[in-house]
């Protein structure tokens, strides 16, 4: 998956990606850009590798991303960028979520039951579950019925 990614959006809270990820990034990727749901410590276990590297940050508006020119392991370059440097993207500008948090917690929860549902037939699914088109529609449409009347 790394070989093709352009823009990765991290949200595991596991320290998923790794600095030795990033040098193994596709030879036919440019620009990789990360951005991060939870504090990027949590997310990214990247930052002793990059202090080799120098940073570069936006001085018009420091909090929206940094970048870093990294090597691959194959010795060519690619640019890297951190959204809100380094920062949660959820948090930007110190923003609140407010009920829209529920959207996010309706996911989980059908995300969750469906692997639930899944173990309960024993299927061994090594793949990536994600909601169908048919529950996200749900989820927004019971979101926008319950919280679009409270203003």
């Amino acid at each position: 998956m790394l070989q093709q990614a352009s823009f990765i959006f991290c949200s595991t809270g596991n320290k998923a990606l790794t600095f030795d990820d990033l040098q193994n990034i596709g030879v036919n990727i440019d620009r990789l850009i990360i951005a991060s749901y939870t504090s990027a410590d949590d997310e990214l276990n990247i930052y002793e590798g990059l202090k080799q590297y120098k940073y570069v940050s936006d001085s018009t508006y420091p909090v929206n991303f940094s970048w870093y020119t990294i090597k691959r392991r194959a010795g060519s370059d690619f640019q890297l960028i951190l959204l809100c440097d380094r920062n949660a993207t959820n948090f930007n500008c110190r923003a609140i979520l407010g009920e829209s948090i529920r959207s996010v917690q309706a996911a989980m929860m059908i995300c969750a039951l469906n692997l639930y549902r899944s173990n309960r037939k024993n299927k061994s699914n090594s793949d990536i579950l994600t909601l169908t088109n048919e529950e996200e529609i749900m989820i927004a449409r019971l979101w926008l019925q319950h919280f679009g009347r409270m203003k």
